[in-house]
């Protein structure tokens, strides 16, 4: 023996195992491949046909347009039930800096919750900062009120709830539509909660004339609380731990 091997010696062995990998991974008879591609045409059929695939189909600015739209039909409903009464009285910095930050905000959690499937989704960094500068900027407007506020005497559940269940209303709309217009974005769910929470606060602002802090957190900034930790955190943290 020369200790060399023969370059003929294993081909036989590796014939037969490259023959039966290939049956393996043998693709499906043509009756199958046929089957499957009737499947995929029925499927795809459906697809168009379906009011759904309509609109998530529509130009990323054409849904956020839809999107504000929507948030802005919400908001002049609110509004129209009814002004806050002490609108003429009310202090003008403190009413302008919360509608005017409450309105900015929202547009930009309106515009980040629909993005065009070719941009990548938006990081995660981002999306807890949305949620937190939502979260901040509305704790700090029921906590930073004007000198000389006067909480009402009822208990603060009780005047507090109807604020709270009207605004949590309101939002419901404008998050049921980010939804639908959404293609399946990464984290959509947290920036679409972020708006609507936004949505209903601003809403309250024009609409409720207290502005004692207990009556703001609990009935206020209780509704963006819920929608961020509620509606958009827990489906968020129930995905992470899918993983």
């Amino acid at each position: 023996m020369t200790g060399e091997h023969d370059p003929a010696g294993p081909r036989p062995d590796l014939e037969r195992r490259l023959a039966e990998a290939r049956e393996a991974d043998a693709l499906p008879a043509g009756v199958e491949l046929d089957a499957m591609l009737g499947e995929v045409e029925r499927s795809l059929r459906e697809a168009d046909g379906s009011w759904l695939f309509r609109v998530r189909s529509l130009a990323t600015g054409a849904r956020r347009a839809i999107a504000l739209g929507a948030a802005a039909t919400v908001v002049a409903l609110g509004a129209s039930v009814g002004l806050r009464a002490d609108l003429a009285s009310a202090p003008v910095g403190y009413l302008a800096v919360g509608v005017v930050a409450g309105a900015a905000l929202l547009a930009v959690c309106l515009t980040l919750a629909l993005r065009p499937l070719c941009a990548p989704p938006l990081p995660r960094g981002l999306r807890g900062a949305l949620a937190a500068v939502s979260l901040a900027a509305t704790a700090a407007l029921a906590l930073l009120t004007p000198a000389g506020a006067v909480a009402g005497r009822e208990g603060l559940v009780e005047h507090a709830t109807p604020c709270a269940a009207y605004g949590l209303l309101l939002g419901l709309p404008v998050y049921a539509v980010l939804r639908v217009l959404d293609r399946g974005g990464a984290g959509a769910a947290l920036v679409a909660s972020c708006a609507a929470g936004l949505t209903g606060h601003l809403v309250l602002t024009l609409h409720c004339p207290r502005t004692d802090p207990a009556h703001l957190m609990a009935g206020h900034f209780a509704v963006v609380l819920l929608f961020v930790a509620v509606v958009g955190g827990l489906p968020a943290l129930w995905d992470r731990r899918a993983r």
